[in-house]
């Protein structure tokens, strides 16, 4: 039974049966027995995430004032038929050379995904958590590409000039028929997350 895995497996393998020793099937090998058995179980593992940056209203640089959108994509976890998804969340934590963050579009392959389905949580730290009906709907796009386009306001200049940003993709499943009831829309404390790439 897989005990532990990394941060980007969002599906362990189920329990499985191996016998120790195990026969050799290796050529010239048939008929003697292995005392020391690797396994290599199959989990569904969750995609890194990427994150572009938009800046408005100006060609060169940033100015105080102005608003800087950052799209974040993601590639949405193929699951097993019998599991559902416990969270899916995109967070956002804005510079403090930053204020004002606002969800702008959620869409999922192009298309906008219904405000029931998530809860949007605006401000220093952006965040999008889909509720038990979202995670349901998520479910049924496996592979799709889910887009949450983020925006802030720039208040202020560090020194060197740059801003750096970074989101997260938080998810994980549950071997059960359906979606828990009431999924965290902030990230949970247990979980590590998927970072994007950086942006400045």
């Amino acid at each position: 039974c897989e005990t532990k895995t990394p941060g980007n497996i969002v599906q362990k393998a189920k329990p499985f049966v191996v016998t120790v020793p195990t026969p050799n099937t290796a050529a010239g090998q048939e008929g003697n027995w292995v005392y020391d058995v690797n396994v290599y179980p199959k989990n569904t593992v969750v995609l890194a995430p990427t994150k572009s940056i938009t800046v408005e209203e100006t060609k060169h640089g940033v100015q105080t004032g102005e608003q800087v959108t950052f799209p974040v994509t993601a590639k949405i976890p193929s699951i097993a038929a019998t599991d559902n998804f416990t969270h899916f969340i995109i967070d956002d934590p804005l510079d403090a050379n930053m204020e004002n963050g606002k969800v702008v579009s959620v869409k999922i392959d192009g298309v906008d995904v219904p405000a029931s389905y998530y809860t949007a949580t605006e401000g220093q730290t952006v965040t999008v958590g889909f509720n038990s009906a979202g995670l349901a709907h998520l479910k049924t796009k496996p592979n799709s590409t889910i887009e949450v386009v983020f925006t802030a306001k720039v208040v202020s200049v560090p020194e060197g000039g740059n801003i750096d940003n970074t989101a997260t993709l938080y998810v994980d499943t549950v071997p059960q028929g359906t979606p828990p009831e009431n999924p965290p829309a902030t990230p949970p404390g247990d979980d590590p997350g998927t970072p994007t790439n950086k942006v400045v």
